[in-house]
């Protein structure tokens, strides 16, 4: 599936909440496209006068991948190519080996970029009460 949107909800210490949204170029798949478009809606809407409690991204308006997208003559449509290759290839080596197997270098030296969220955070099915 592609994304034609992407959102952003983001709420402060004092709790209080606002959620923007835009829509991309072109329908996307690509981490990079999805997540330059969610820190460009925050840059532009958040006043930094508080500390963020929390901020939540999301993708909207979905389409099936084989629908028709209008090439750029301006854009460098093999550099999409190329990078929707490396998304795939991370994306099965995650499977394959786990969430951990391939981190951005930026989460290196992060304490919390050693968390794996679906290995650490599992849902039972059965209830207890």
């Amino acid at each position: 599936m592609l994304t034609e949107s992407v959102a952003i909800h983001v709420r402060n210490k004092e709790l209080y909440s606002f959620t923007r949204q835009m829509k991309l170029p072109k329908p996307s798949d690509l981490t990079n496209e999805i997540a330059r478009a969610a820190i460009d809606l925050f840059v532009k809407n958040y006043d930094f006068s508080s500390d963020i409690r929390s901020m939540g991204v999301r993708v909207t308006d979905l389409v099936p991948d084989s629908t028709p997208i209008q090439l750029d003559i301006f854009g460098n449509e093999e550099l999409r190519v190329r990078q929707a290759r490396l998304d795939d290839t991370v994306d099965g080596l995650k499977k394959r080996f786990s969430n951990l197997a391939v981190r951005r270098a930026v989460t290196s030296d992060d304490p919390m970029g050693c968390l794996d969220a679906k290995k650490d955070h599992v849902i039972y099915p059965i209830s207890y009460f």
